[in-house]
């Protein structure tokens, strides 16, 4: 009688915090849809109010759902053995769940809640595992290209700006497009580059927009030869779009992570895709790190 009741009680908690997951994941996955205009309209303003609502709505969420398993199931004097048979029906649950390390993170967050433990004391949160979805994602947060030759690379600086679709113009860009080239040439004068060998371009699909900036992350690869990039997009005096610099270094990328301590607001549609992608780049900066800079763990 005693397991049958652990188990009616640990499905019910998977259950209820599975199904007010994705109701906070919903909210979220379609960044671009309102980010993006702000971002074309300079509205700084309403992008650091949405970042404030989104961390605070996460909180939110934790405490709604915690208390609703407070009061319907009892959860805060629930047995050991209750809890962690409700994170093995959890981790059933997200076999084939397309945003699972993030549903994890909430899972150990709404525990933390309910026990009233710190995070890192509490003997329910998730380890970092790679999950099924994590193993076979695709490769549909990253869209290619391919350039002539390394010396024939601005017509593909244009097309992955183009991808983005941002409705107000660029400033300058011939100018600036220029300048990348002669920065680039610096880093492909090696052995390993042939001048006459395509490039392919790999490049995030969204933009990760942070503040009053849009970063565009990529990579090009030739042979055994990978440099890594991220556009860095603002804008200018007169409110158009402008490439304000681009880092090639991991170094770069990871000070910029580093020396940015909130949130970064992108599209989830299926978030380690985005985390691996970024970890390539900047592989100093752990996993747990990139979840964190994207509010995907708490």
């Amino acid at each position: 009688m005693k397991s049958r009741l652990t188990n009616t009680q640990a499905k019910a908690i998977a259950t209820m915090v599975l199904e007010h997951f994705n109701q906070h994941a919903a909210l979220f996955i379609n960044t671009d849809e309102y980010i993006k205009p702000m971002f074309e309209a300079a509205n700084w303003e309403g992008i650091k109010q949405n970042q404030t609502i989104r961390v605070q709505a996460y909180k939110d969420k934790v405490i709604q759902i915690a208390t609703k398993l407070r009061q319907e199931i009892g959860a805060n004097a629930l047995s050991d053995e209750v809890w962690q048979q409700a994170k093995a029906e959890y981790c059933n649950l997200l076999q084939l769940h397309s945003q699972s390390e993030w549903a994890k993170a909430y899972f150990s967050s709404v525990t933390t809640e309910i026990l009233k433990c710190h995070y890192f004391d509490n003997p329910f949160t998730f380890s970092k595992t790679h999950s099924l979805t994590e193993q076979l994602a695709t490769p549909s947060s990253i869209f290619a290209l391919s350039s002539t030759h390394s010396s024939d690379l601005k017509p593909v600086w244009h097309n992955i700006l183009s991808y983005f679709d941002w409705q107000t113009p660029f400033a300058h860009l011939e100018t600036t497009l220029t300048n990348i080239m002669q920065m680039l040439k610096t880093h492909y004068q090696k052995p390993s580059v042939s001048p006459t060998e395509h490039w392919h371009f790999q490049v995030l699909n969204h933009p990760i927009y942070h503040n009053q900036h849009a970063y565009v992350f990529g990579q090009m690869i030739q042979n055994e030869q990978q440099q890594t990039f991220a556009l860095v997009i603002t804008h200018d005096a007169n409110a158009l779009l402008c490439i304000d610099t681009i880092l090639l270094e991991h170094e770069q990328i990871a000070i910029l992570f580093s020396s940015l301590q909130t949130y970064f607001l992108a599209d989830l549609d299926l978030p380690s895709t985005y985390v691996e992608f970024l970890h390539t780049m900047s592989p100093n900066q752990s996993k747990d790190g990139w979840y964190a800079f994207l509010e995907l763990q708490k």
